[in-house]
């Protein structure tokens, strides 16, 4: 019985420390069934925005109202807000890169500028991302179903 107890609780160790090990992004998932590109494919709205970990959603949505990202899993992607009452769009094609860590934009409208994104989390109803601009600034944008 206490060998039968120990195999058991060793068993689920072994394999607590085995999902722990294929979680590719720090906020997870674990374990998922959907590919990356099908929890990519969404259209998404802003949830938070971060500036060197200080929250800025409000600024971000004063300034871009109406912001809207849609990621198509088989590639493309699309964005839109308003700022100071003019519209603004941007569409491109988009990447998985650095085995799949990061997403990578790359912009049809100014040719070939290439953003790239560091995947946070990446969920069905959630998508974290960021990046480091000129600045030197870490922005951190987490989206959700919109």
């Amino acid at each position: 019985m206490k060998h039968a107890f120990l195999r058991t609780a060793f068993v689920l160790l072994f394999f607590s420390f085995l999902l722990e090990g294929c979680k590719k992004y720090p906020d997870g998932p674990a374990f998922t069934l959907r590919s990356k590109e099908e929890r990519l494919g969404n259209n998404w709205k802003l949830d938070k925005y971060y500036e060197n970990d200080v929250d800025k959603t409000d600024y971000f949505n004063s300034t871009f109202e109406q912001y809207a990202l849609t990621i198509v899993k088989s590639g493309t992607y699309a964005f839109k807000y308003v700022t100071a009452g003019v519209g603004y769009q941007e569409s491109g094609t988009w990447r998985l890169a650095n085995d799949n860590k990061n997403w990578e934009t790359l912009s049809n409208i100014s040719g070939a500028s290439l953003t790239s994104y560091t995947i946070l989390r990446l969920k069905e109803k959630s998508f974290w991302c960021s990046k480091v601009d000129s600045n030197g600034v870490v922005l951190e944008y987490h989206y959700k179903p919109g």
